[in-house]
């Protein structure tokens, strides 16, 4: 063989949102994508006032690939590495002129929700729909096949008020609450009297728990209520799934495209009336079993596809790019989703008439 019939595989800087360092939410996809590609793990810290990656690093590379979060916009017009892009609903920006924005640069989306590919489908942007599902010959759990056992994992989204809403005390053996508050939320005060109602167990720990003790606190529940009211992918879930147990969530995404409300679990939001029928749960875990093979199985297939899907030729898409538009475009982005936005154009608005009203009255 000769060094021409050797194949030399792209390289791809891996760009990470600094909170994944201990989530590890994306472990799976450096391990797929190291199928295709030479990757080099980068984190973006910028979210917790650190560095960002910057364009002359990432220009090093053919492809660089961006798990949730991105560079500015006038940072990756600079970018020549490829572009591709996982955004996670829990962080998109819901703003017409920002998503206008990312059309004129050439970038594809994997998008692991049906919100994302409803806006990628809004502003045609190049994009492959994949949902994302845990091998559940992974996990060895000891699944209870009687009685209501309840794993919750309080981070702040969604707490015990939720909980005393949607659950009948009455109905179940055992509550594990596992307190981590996210940043920005501390731990809950709950009564001794609930406490007992609820049979709980309540564990407190710093964010963010060691993968292995989390997987521990899940044994012994068939029952996992997902924490928060959004998520990108919501792999911890995921893993609850696979070790087939019965799911409830907030009625949004991604929680409601995994979910089947009455099938493998149950869905609520601010306005259910309704009280959770756990006593169907024992009869429940066999379809949350068979889900989670079968949607393994899905995903196996749907991940294959991704490499062709990144290497294919990158087309810009409906926006023409323009130099006014690039000079606005700078302009509005350096106020942009700031919550001190009407403090800066109001600062601004006034210091233009005061220097206005001087070239008038001199």
């Amino acid at each position: 063989m000769t060094n021409t019939d050797v194949f030399v595989k792209p390289t791809m800087a891996f760009i990470d949102c600094g909170f994944h360092r201990k989530t590890k939410s994306g472990d799976f996809l450096r391990e797929l994508f190291s199928q295709w590609f030479v990757v080099t793990n980068y984190w973006d810290d910028s979210s917790t006032g650190g560095a960002r990656v910057q364009v002359s690093e990432i220009n090093k590379y053919d492809y660089v690939f961006y798990f949730q979060i991105l560079n500015p916009l006038r940072e990756l017009r600079k970018v020549t590495a490829r572009i591709i892009w996982a955004p996670m609903y829990d962080g998109l920006v819901h703003d017409s002129w920002y998503w206008k924005s990312l059309t004129r640069i050439p970038m594809k989306v994997l998008a692991f929700s049906q919100k994302v590919q409803d806006i990628c489908d809004q502003y045609r942007m190049e994009h492959l729909s994949v949902r994302y599902f845990i091998d559940p010959q992974r996990y060895v759990s000891a699944l209870p096949r009687n009685g209501v056992h309840i794993f919750f994992w309080y981070r702040g989204a969604i707490g015990f008020s939720d909980i005393q809403r949607i659950v009948n005390p009455d109905l179940i053996d055992s509550l594990t609450y596992i307190s981590t508050p996210d940043p920005g939320y501390t731990h809950e005060d709950i009564s001794d009297d609930d406490q007992r109602r609820f049979h709980m167990k309540i564990i407190r720990q710093p964010f963010v728990l060691h993968h292995e003790d989390f997987l521990s606190f899940l044994d012994n529940t068939n029952v996992f209520i997902a924490p928060r009211k959004k998520e990108g992918i919501g792999t911890i879930m995921l893993e609850a799934l696979a070790m087939g147990k019965c799911l409830i969530g907030y009625d949004d995404a991604t929680m409601n495209e995994y979910i089947q409300d009455g099938i493998n679990g149950f869905l609520f939001d601010e306005h259910s009336g309704r009280v959770m029928e756990l006593r169907n749960v024992k009869n429940m875990l066999p379809n949350c079993n068979r889900m989670a093979y079968e949607g393994y199985e899905q995903w196996k297939s749907a991940s294959l596809r991704i490499g062709d899907f990144i290497v294919q030729s990158f087309v810009l898409r409906s926006y023409t790019k323009r130099p006014w538009n690039i000079l606005v475009s700078t302009a509005c982005e350096s106020i942009f989703l700031t919550k001190s936005n009407i403090r800066i154009i109001r600062n601004a608005a006034y210091s233009f008439l005061c220097s206005l009203k001087q070239k008038i009255f001199r």
